[in-house]
């Protein structure tokens, strides 16, 4: 057995919490220095129904695991798949942790840039703007990273709406 396959065996069997963290882990590496996303995908997928048959769905745990498979899934353009598991985490993340949360808060930004692909850009700008509107909250309007992501992320959409009035507010 591999090193992967040994940690997975120990963790499932006494820890899920920690088998959870270490799968997601272990596919983020798979995904972004591996580049072996079908992998990742099927370690994932492994992950969230083990997770969902031992503790459920309405955990951070899992929220986080569906928001990982649907960057995947958005990666390897699987849109539909994508969007479905970014409503659920965001259903979860509201849920639990509340609007005015970073994890909630990435999840908004991911379904932004999805709906932005997928050309509903009436929905995008919305959640753009909750995303916006949760930063400026949680880091505040003059934080380096609410002007220079934030307010640029959104500049950027305006610029591409071809709306530059709304960009320049």
């Amino acid at each position: 057995a591999n090193y992967y396959e040994l940690v997975c065996t120990y963790f499932r069997n006494s820890n899920l919490t920690s088998y959870i963290r270490y799968v997601n882990r272990f596919a983020i590496l798979l995904e972004e220095k591996l580049e072996q996303d079908s992998t990742a995908i099927n370690i994932y997928i492994e992950a969230i129904n083990t997770w969902r048959n031992k503790k459920g769905k309405d955990n951070i745990d899992y929220a986080s695991l569906a928001n990982s498979l649907a960057e995947t899934d958005e990666e390897n353009n699987q849109l539909t798949k994508a969007d479905s598991l970014y409503q659920e985490a965001k259903i979860i993340l509201k849920k639990i942790v509340g609007k005015y949360d970073y994890g909630y808060a990435s999840v908004i930004f991911n379904l932004a840039h999805l709906q932005k692909k997928l050309g509903n850009l009436d929905l995008a700008e919305q959640y753009f703007l909750e995303v916006a509107e949760i930063d400026s909250v949680t880091i505040g309007e003059h934080h380096p990273d609410y002007i220079d992501y934030t307010l640029l992320t959104l500049a950027n959409f305006y610029d591409l709406k071809n709306e530059p009035l709304k960009a320049n507010k």
